[in-house]
């Protein structure tokens, strides 16, 4: 389905087609980069790219009966947002003092990105197990943002690692009161 859909564009670094991205006939899929892939390079969130993969969560919609897609995608864009961050504050920790926080920033960006891959499979969606991940996601970044704190005044990428947790661990609080009140009583 995918080698009907993508034409990835060397010059511009992303799946084009005219004035919007998207997938075209006889692509080379070994050059095509995930969409937060392409935003992390690029530095920011690109909102065509993540608009792209809402585009494709909405066909599937009637999977995930109840679902909030707005929230969800918020959720998404959180959880990549936290995992670069810890990535990148995880990659500049120096010394044995450091040694907790480094893994700490190293366990959250994996917890964030299983979190935001378990969003994006609409066939495997099931509530109770969405929950225990969302839980689990916040509490991990809410461990790593109180451990990034300790130490901000010796390293400013500590301090906007556990900024950007602390958002995501409210991104993924409003998904979950988002799923209960969607629920059946």
């Amino acid at each position: 389905m995918w080698a009907g859909l993508l034409q990835f564009s060397p010059d511009t670094g992303c799946c084009t087609r005219g004035a919007r991205r998207t997938i075209q006939p006889g692509c080379e899929l070994s050059g095509v980069a995930t969409a937060p892939a392409v935003a992390a390079a690029r530095g920011t969130d690109d909102p065509l790219m993540m608009n792209m993969t809402m585009q494709m969560m909405n066909l599937h919609e009637d999977m995930m009966r109840g679902m909030d897609m707005q929230t969800m995608q918020e959720c998404i864009e959180a959880c990549s947002a936290c995992e670069q961050a810890c990535t990148t504050c995880s990659a500049t920790m120096m010394g044995e003092d450091m040694m907790a926080c480094m893994n700490m920033c190293m366990n959250t960006a994996d917890m964030c990105n299983t979190m935001m891959r378990m969003m994006m499979r609409p066939a495997g969606m099931q509530m109770n197990t969405m929950m225990a991940a969302l839980e689990a996601c916040m509490t991990m970044c809410n461990a790593c943002a109180d451990e990034c704190d300790t130490h901000k005044d010796m390293h400013e990428d500590c301090g906007m690692c556990a900024e950007v947790c602390r958002q995501c661990a409210m991104a993924c609080q409003k998904l979950m009161d988002a799923m209960k009140s969607s629920m059946p009583m």
